[in-house]
């Protein structure tokens, strides 16, 4: 019931868009009419990725290079990617690839979008599971030498890591009484964590530390030892700012920084934001990595 109420969500979502971009001028592609047969919320996404595009014509080069039009609509289609099969977003996205390709300015346009709505933290329709599908179809459009090319790459080789499903990689850290600690060792295997890496220097670190540290649900999870706050400083910093800020974390959560900033030197995560999320499910199994969000859906 969840999956489908959030499915109905979008989709009314969508329609809405559809209006507006209509109201504004923009030329709306169609719907895709979805079969009656397909029923299950992910199988409907599958159907509406794979065939949102039907009804462009890319030969018709005015309007694939037109900005406001893909931008309104490349926004549509990563909107659905959530909802969608890691099997079905691949094989969409690799047709859609394919098609802009046939046009050098288009295929600069789509992965122009697609930097800005899946690779950036503050888009709406932000997913790093869909940036990487569209990174890897983008590899096959561009030669590995080009600046493009280099670029989807590196980007690439940041999303490989810690990937959702496996465990998440360990690091050695120093914590509030100067012991220093391992991460997996240091974690309860039965609870959940909430591993979120900060500057002690930073302003929404503070927020997001303070928005958490009021929140009774976190706090009666900790207290029953079913949820783990861990705050790490990946960087090198300076020590004196840490402690004075670390100090005034609540007692019960589990505070470090890595020596000599190994984290970021030693690229362990992909961290384009701070602060930045990762949800981890018991045996320090990552749900979510540079989550909008420090609550577990």
């Amino acid at each position: 019931m969840r999956h489908t109420t959030t499915f109905l969500v979008f989709f009314t979502v969508m329609m809405v868009c559809a209006v507006q971009a209509t109201a504004q001028g923009v030329r709306e592609l169609p719907l895709p009419q979805v079969p009656s047969s397909l029923t299950v919320p992910v199988q409907r996404a599958d159907y509406i990725l794979e065939h949102f595009w039907d009804a462009m014509d890319w030969s018709d080069t005015a309007l694939s290079r037109d900005t406001a039009f893909m931008e309104q609509h490349i926004a549509n289609y990563f909107s659905v990617a959530p909802h969608a099969s890691s099997k079905g977003t691949k094989r969409a996205m690799e047709g859609f690839v394919s098609h802009a390709a046939a046009d050098s300015l288009t295929l600069h346009l789509i992965t122009t979008l697609t930097h800005r709505y899946l690779g950036e933290h503050e888009s709406p329709v932000y997913d790093d599971a869909a940036y990487e599908q569209m990174c890897r179809a983008l590899s096959m459009a561009y030669p590995p030498e080009s600046r493009q090319g280099i670029h989807i790459a590196y980007q690439l080789e940041c999303l490989g890591k810690n990937r959702l499903g496996i465990p998440v990689a360990d690091f050695a850290f120093t914590g509030r009484d100067g012991i220093h600690h391992q991460l997996l060792k240091t974690l309860q295997p039965q609870a959940r964590t909430i591993l979120v890496f900060f500057d002690p220097d930073c302003t929404d670190c503070h927020s997001l530390a303070d928005t958490m540290r009021n929140d009774a649900d976190i706090n009666l999870q900790v207290s029953a030892g079913t949820l783990q706050v861990v705050f790490i400083t990946p960087f090198d910093t300076d020590l004196t700012l840490w402690k004075s800020y670390a100090d005034t974390l609540p007692h019960q959560w589990i505070v470090g920084y890595s020596p000599k900033g190994r984290i970021e030197t030693d690229k362990l995560y992909y961290l384009p934001v701070i602060p930045a999320i990762y949800l981890l499910e018991p045996g320090a199994i990552v749900a979510r990595r540079n989550a909008p969000t420090y609550r577990f859906e």
